[in-house]
């Protein structure tokens, strides 16, 4: 019994040289030695964040990881390539009618709510992609519920994340080509899908 609280304690204990896990992860331009792309590592630390909590990033960045863990399949990893494969996974679970006839944030039934809430899961990965990758801020302070405000030469723009994730539900998947025409309009170059 005794080695068995040892062992306890010690695992809350850091080595030296180990990273601090209640530190927050930064950032990280990921790659493996080659320097060409994301280490798996750098991959499962990008979804672990830490956020300032009551942040209007908060809500929408935990709300996106769990999103992202929940279709780990489609290997949803916040890289620009990612925006594809979340295309491809609206594409493939969720055809255009299926809500055609719902209100985003309304609770009058039981597809609004399903269609908020989905609409949040996918605007808020689309979101936290923009955050990581273009150094983003999310905002409320916009004529939409939340925005993502990307700044570069030509100026400052405040990406309307969730009317994005209902175009993709409601008539094509749209957010690689949303991020594409973002980096175009805002004159700067970022990670490219």
């Amino acid at each position: 019994a005794d080695e068995a609280a040892t062992d306890a304690a010690d695992a809350g204990t850091l080595s030296e040289g180990s990273p601090d896990p209640a530190a927050p992860v930064e950032d990280v331009e990921a790659s493996d030695a080659t320097g060409n792309a994301p280490s798996r590592d750098a991959v499962a630390d990008s979804k672990n964040r830490a956020w300032d909590a009551g942040t209007v990033r908060a809500d929408h960045a935990e709300t996106a990881v769990e999103f992202a863990d929940f279709w780990g399949e489609h290997d949803l990893d916040f890289s620009p390539a990612s925006l594809s494969r979340l295309d491809d996974l609206v594409d493939a679970e969720w055809d255009d009618d299926r809500f055609a006839e719902t209100a985003f944030g309304s609770d009058a039934s039981f597809d609004d709510r399903a269609f908020t809430s989905v609409v949040r899961e996918l605007g808020g990965y689309f979101g936290e992609v923009l955050a990581r990758q273009l150094d983003g801020e999310w905002t409320d302070e916009t004529d939409h519920e939340a925005a993502v405000v990307v700044g570069g030469p030509a100026g400052e723009f405040a990406v309307p994340v969730f009317e994005v994730a209902v175009t993709s539900l409601r008539t094509q998947a749209v957010f690689g080509r949303s991020y594409d025409a973002l980096l175009e309009d805002l004159g700067r170059d970022g990670p490219t899908r």
